[in-house]
C-alpha cells in the first residue's frame, strides 16, 4: 500500500494505506509536510517488517516461564527438626 494524502475536518494529513494513523501537517509548510510523510512511510515499513517476521519478536508470556521457575526460592521442609536432649542420671 502506498502513503496516501488526505483532508478531513482537522486538516491535511498523510497516512499509510486506508487505515493507518493520520499524521497531520500545516498547509503550506514544506518541512511539516515532509515530516508527516516520513512518519507515514516509517509506519508502512514497520507494518511490512511485522508481516515478514523481521524486527522485534511479539510478546509471548510463556517465554519467561523457565526463568521464573529458576528464580523461585526453594521452600523449606514442613517437618521441623527438633533437638533431642538426654537427661543425666541423678544419684540419690
Amino acid at each position: 500500500m502506498p502513503v496516501l494524502r488526505g483532508v478531513d475536518e482537522k486538516g491535511n494529513f498523510y497516512r499509510y494505506g486506508k487505515r493507518g494513523e493520520k499524521y497531520y501537517y500545516v498547509t503550506g509548510n514544506t518541512a511539516s509536510r515532509t515530516e508527516a510523510k516520513q512518519k507515514a512511510d516509517k509506519q508502512g515499513e514497520a507494518i511490512h517488517a511485522s508481516k515478514n517476521g523481521v524486527g522485534e519478536k511479539p510478546f509471548d508470556p510463556l517465554d519467561n516461564v523457565e526463568k521464573i521457575k529458576e528464580e523461585k526460592p526453594k521452600r523449606k521442609s514442613p517437618i521441623k527438626k527438633t533437638k533431642v536432649v538426654k537427661k543425666k542420671a541423678v544419684k540419690k
